[in-house]
């Protein structure tokens, strides 16, 4: 014979499953206002350096929030490839993307990005 408690415990468990799932399939599909916000900027390594520091903040739109954010080279150096690498963090809403790379001395070219969703 089973006890009262472990049956009222098993009806309780069944119900809080129950409720999850009837709340996930209410929620709007995933990336529902998703945008990647692109801006390109060309930096110099100071003094002739290869040693390039990147410290820039992609802003996202007004109600939106970032949940992800890189670069990729417009104009790679020697060994770069142009594929978006995922880099930084979360600044309040905007994204910061933040990396030092050796590359040949000169400018170079990058394009930041970060995906932002409705906040």
């Amino acid at each position: 014979m089973r006890k009262p408690w472990v049956m009222a415990v098993v009806a309780a468990a069944a119900l809080v499953i129950i409720g999850a799932s009837t709340v996930a399939a209410a929620k709007p599909v995933s990336g529902t206002g998703r945008q990647v916000v692109e801006r390109t900027i060309t930096v110099t390594p100071p003094d002739g350096s290869d040693i390039l520091a990147v410290d820039e903040v992609v802003t996202c739109p007004a109600g939106t929030a970032s949940v992800n954010g890189g670069f990729a080279w417009v104009t790679p150096p020697s060994g770069q490839g142009t594929e978006r690498r995922v880099t930084g963090g979360p600044e309040d809403t905007d994204w910061r993307v933040v990396f030092t790379m050796f590359v040949d001395p000169g400018p170079q070219t990058i394009t930041l990005w970060a995906i932002c969703v409705n906040a």
